[in-house]
């Protein structure tokens, strides 16, 4: 089992007048476990970062891939 991410980067500048730099991708993994019973809850003790990919170019599309191995349960 594995992930591709495709990221279109930014090429012409926000409001603010700047264009904005991509400097990292973390993939966050964890259990999934159902509905919770507080739904205001900020927090997902189960999951972690599993990687982190550094962005080489400033702009156009940059793409990673990701293999998990073998999924025992959803995450």
């Amino acid at each position: 089992m594995g992930v591709t991410i495709d990221i279109d980067l930014a090429d012409i500048p926000y409001c603010s007048q700047f264009v904005p730099v991509l400097d990292r991708v973390d993939v966050i993994a964890g259990r999934v476990t159902g509905p919770v019973a507080d739904q205001d809850a900020f927090t997902a003790p189960n999951t972690t970062v599993v990687t982190s990919f550094e962005v080489a170019t400033g702009s156009g599309r940059t793409r990673f891939q990701l293999s998990f191995g073998r999924a025992d349960e959803p995450f």
